[in-house]
């Protein structure tokens, strides 16, 4: 979004001022994601929750590492590399195959509670 803005800038030839501001914004993607989780409910009967779930789970999942790091953790340094996309993808593995396992167990009327 940021490059795209850049590059109106560029073409159009606009405020270099409004550049620099679009630059060093405090936006992050994740934050979008968030949103979506919040009119996932108000907006079920115009659309499916799971879809604005979904989408809003894959954005913020896309910049977890930079989430971490609004917590203070040392995690930049994986942004953009393929530790974070194997990390994401392990703990997405992880809970569908649980959730996965969960359900059989319920099916076989086994509870681990």
């Amino acid at each position: 979004m940021r490059i795209w803005a850049l590059g109106c800038f560029a073409v159009l030839d606009a405020n270099p001022e409004a550049a620099k501001r679009s630059i060093e914004d405090s936006f992050h993607h994740y934050q979008l994601g968030f949103l979506f989780f919040a009119l996932a409910y108000p907006l079920r009967k115009q659309v499916d929750p799971r879809i604005l779930l979904g989408i809003g789970t894959g954005i913020v999942l896309e910049e977890f590492p930079v989430l971490l790091a609004g917590f203070g953790l040392p995690t930049l340094a994986y942004y953009n590399t393929g530790f974070d996309l194997a990390v994401v993808l392990a703990g997405l593995w992880l809970a569908y195959f649980s959730g996965q396992l969960r359900k059989k167990q319920r099916a076989s009327g086994v509870d681990l509670r």
